[in-house]
């Protein structure tokens, strides 16, 4: 019987929450029955992602640039940019060419795609994606999106707002089945896309459990990062973006030292935004309570030292997969209570749940958990019993096969 050819499609340039659950769907896709392909850049961290790509073929893809774009908007660009007696915006100017350039994207990705005549094209992280419309264009049967964030917020430039929520709505119109990772998020997209419900279905993320697995003993790495063996450690997981909310912690760091000297906090990850955290925590006279690790091979090698686990998020959250993993290790959480994240952690139950941006209240959270070692530990229990028999990987797999092979059969796809 001949294989099903199913291309997954990722257009992120690093290693997040939601290529955590692309990993684990081509570790586990059943090789017998699917042929799989990953279409990624070249800047896409594969060695770091999966331990081998022998399993699926890679197609790297590069995003167009204005090097792609027809001449006469070279022309334009040029011309705006080096001549300062026109005065435009290049924002601006970026907004009205992109209509422009989402169309030669889509033309160009069509023409990538024709020659491996998939049957399913996978999107991992949808917002609003050319490649879904290219995927239909290029007469894939059946093309899926992911949905792993909240709707962004809306622009304030009115002409910027019509433009995105367009492609939005093209790209959700576009897809056979829209997978949404809480039921939150399910709402919040059907409200702003409209259409039809039906074409949502929540699968919760998952962790595996298998992963895990520190590489380092906490010795080691308390050693490494200078923490001291009595510290009290508070942690978050997290790329470090604006949107990940660790200003706040930092804010609230000031209140927790007051009562308890020893606390140390460790930022695990790495991103963009590193250097305003480092200023703000220098500013703060915290630099001695604050370890930043960039980023880890293993971040597991850090949760094991952490006696409470925080995600103070305050946008795009649609799930908080640091949190369920946390949950797996036993880690009492303190969590903004935001989009999807009381689906996955229980208030008073599993960890304690906080407005989004209000640092005073993730201090006094943090506190009554740090005062209160018992409960810590009852909510470290819960969690793990919670995500054991909620989040469990073969759920989220499970139930991501059974919408292919549901999608095969409805659309009678003859292998």
């Amino acid at each position: 019987m001949t294989k099903i050819r199913i291309g997954f499609y990722t257009d992120a340039t690093g290693f997040g929450g939601a290529d955590i659950i692309l990993r684990q769907i081509l570790e586990n896709i059943d090789h017998s029955r699917f042929e799989p392909l990953l279409f990624c850049h070249r800047k896409y961290p594969l060695e770091k992602a999966f331990k081998s790509t022998d399993k699926f073929k890679v197609i790297y893809i590069e995003p167009l640039s204005i090097d792609r774009s027809p001449h006469k908007i070279q022309h334009v660009l040029i011309q705006a940019f080096k001549e300062e007696s026109h005065r435009v915006s290049r924002n601006f100017l970026k907004t009205l060419l992109y209509p422009l350039l989402w169309q030669r994207q889509v033309d160009f990705l069509t023409e990538l795609f024709k020659p491996y005549n998939l049957d399913i094209f996978h999107h991992n992280d949808v917002v609003r994606e050319p490649d879904i419309i290219a995927a239909q264009k290029a007469g894939i049967p059946i093309v899926i999106g992911t949905y792993h964030i909240m709707p962004p917020p809306l622009e304030w430039n009115l002409i910027k707002r019509f433009i995105n929520l367009h492609f939005e709505k093209e790209s959700a119109q576009n897809l056979t089945k829209a997978i949404v990772v809480s039921n939150n998020v399910r709402d919040l997209w059907i409200k702003r896309l409209g259409g039809n419900p039906d074409k949502f279905v929540t699968i919760l993320n998952s962790v595996d459990t298998s992963k895990i697995v520190p590489d380092q003993t906490s010795e080691d790495v308390k050693s490494k990062y200078d923490i001291p063996d009595d510290a009290i450690v508070v942690g978050v997981t997290a790329r470090l973006h604006p949107g990940k909310g660790h200003l706040f912690l930092i804010e609230a760091a000031q209140n927790i030292i007051k009562r308890f000297k020893n606390v140390i906090f460790v930022l695990v990850g790495e991103g963009h935004y590193r250097g305003v955290l480092e200023e703000k925590v220098e500013e703060s006279n915290l630099k001695e309570h604050f370890r930043f690790t960039g980023y880890v091979n293993n971040q597991y090698d850090f949760m094991q030292l952490y006696d409470i686990a925080v995600l103070p998020s305050y946008k795009f959250e649609a799930f908080g997969l640091a949190n369920l993993e946390a949950m797996f290790l036993e880690k009492p959480i303190v969590s903004s209570n935001l989009s999807g994240i009381p689906e996955v952690v229980a208030d008073g139950e599993t960890g304690v749940l906080v407005p989004p941006c209000d640092s005073i209240a993730l201090a006094n959270a943090i506190i009554e958990l740090l005062e209160n070692p018992e409960k810590r530990r009852k909510m470290g229990k819960a969690g793990r019993r919670k995500g054991e028999e909620v989040f469990a990987q073969e759920k989220m797999l499970s139930k991501t096969f059974e919408l292919y092979e549901q999608l095969i059969q409805e659309s009678k796809i003859n292998k």
